[in-house]
């Protein structure tokens, strides 16, 4: 008994080193990608509202 729960808290224990060294290496990118992709949603958002704030104002005048 004493071996089978020291074989389960090695492969716990690599388990979890191998977890947290997954989500840096990926989480790192994934961040950067979500960043990336917030900055480009934004530009088009404010492009669109730029150009509809145009279209009111020719239909204004």
């Amino acid at each position: 008994m004493k071996k089978a729960m020291i074989t389960f808290v090695i492969l716990f224990l690599i388990s979890l080193l191998t977890t947290f060294i997954s989500f840096i290496v990926c989480g790192g990118e994934l961040i950067k990608t979500g960043i990336e992709y917030g900055v480009e949603q934004y530009r088009e958002y404010r492009a669109e509202e730029n150009r509809n704030n145009i279209n009111e104002i020719i239909k204004t005048t």
